[in-house]
């Protein structure tokens, strides 16, 4: 936002100053932006420039760069249906202020945006072209699409109709793709953005490469891709040499796999995820699988932990 602030000619110093925004947070790996400011910047950017569509330009402007991980595991997915659906659970993950649904129907899959606190319009608009944005990446082109819907009248709504012709303003966020698109077999290769993405997976390499491993299975097992294959491509090596490596420092890559797969499943249960969904995520055939993994790990059934993890927090 901040980006496409400059661009519009107001100042980014500017915008942190009227909205209050302490800016060492910004650029803080570990900081996470409340939602406060989030609505403070889009009511001074949209003052600021009251006749300009700020939250399509910001929604065309999102980027994978930044998370190289999630880039590669979108562009090595199968469909674009397949990367979209990751692209849902890494959302899930992040997000905590506009919940992602994806609803098939007869011709297509739906993809809805819903907020889950109060917020500016603007975020969920932001929220839709994005996805809009890297669908168009993914599949080398706009993807067809049946329906887009805004639940409000935008600024600049001429640009948007430029972009999206088919535009209509209803109660929701939403937009549906075909079914031809969303099965579209992927060719691989990757975006624009991809010079950027190895440049911030060298820079991940330089820690040390265990650490980066387990970073790597880490992020990729919530995403539904923790295979040997997969990590061994995010890495950009064979698999041989991903096992032989990890030999050397003493481990195997099914044993950092169990590791993450009990962290993941820890979380998703105080989350309240289905057990049944939480078995298809870690990679398991079945929910039976699942139980019997989470009792080897923590001798006890996941809900029986779940009970005691929520006993003594209500204690």
């Amino acid at each position: 936002m901040l980006d496409q602030a400059q661009a519009m000619g107001v100042s980014r110093a500017w915008l942190c100053q009227q909205c209050a925004i302490d800016t060492s947070q910004l650029y803080r790996a570990d900081a996470r932006v409340e939602q406060l400011w989030v609505t403070r910047l889009w009511q001074c950017l949209q003052q600021a420039v009251p006749n300009e569509p700020v939250s399509l330009y910001c929604g065309q402007a999102v980027s994978l760069a930044p998370l190289p991980l999630l880039h590669d595991a979108l562009f090595a997915s199968d469909s674009l249906g397949a990367a979209l659906t990751r692209l849902q659970r890494a959302q899930h993950l992040v997000a905590q202020s506009v919940r992602v649904e994806l609803q098939p129907c007869p011709l297509g899959m739906t993809i809805d945006f819903e907020a889950t606190q109060p917020l500016s319009q603007h975020t969920l608009e932001v929220a839709l072209v994005g996805w809009l944005h890297i669908s168009r990446a993914l599949l080398g082109r706009m993807p067809r699409l049946l329906a887009v819907q805004l639940g409000a009248q935008p600024t600049g709504l001429i640009h948007w109709r430029c972009w999206l012709p088919d535009l209509v303003l209803t109660e929701r966020y939403r937009f549906t793709i075909a079914w031809s698109d969303w099965q579209q077999p992927r060719r691989g290769g990757h975006d624009h953005a991809w010079p950027l993405v190895q440049q911030q997976l060298q820079q991940l390499r330089h820690h040390q490469w265990v650490g980066y491993v387990r970073h790597c299975l880490h992020q990729m097992l919530a995403l539904g891709c923790a295979d040997r294959r997969s990590v061994a491509s995010a890495l950009h090596i064979s698999v041989s040499t991903l096992q032989r490596r990890l030999r050397q420092h003493g481990l195997s890559f099914q044993q950092l796999l169990q590791q993450h797969r009990q962290t993941w499943a820890c979380r998703w249960l105080l989350q309240g995820v289905p057990l049944s969904d939480i078995a298809q995520r870690l990679g398991y055939q079945d929910q039976t699988a699942f139980q019997r993994a989470f009792r080897h790990w923590l001798g006890c059934t996941p809900r029986q932990w779940q009970q005691g993890q929520l006993n003594s927090l209500a204690g």
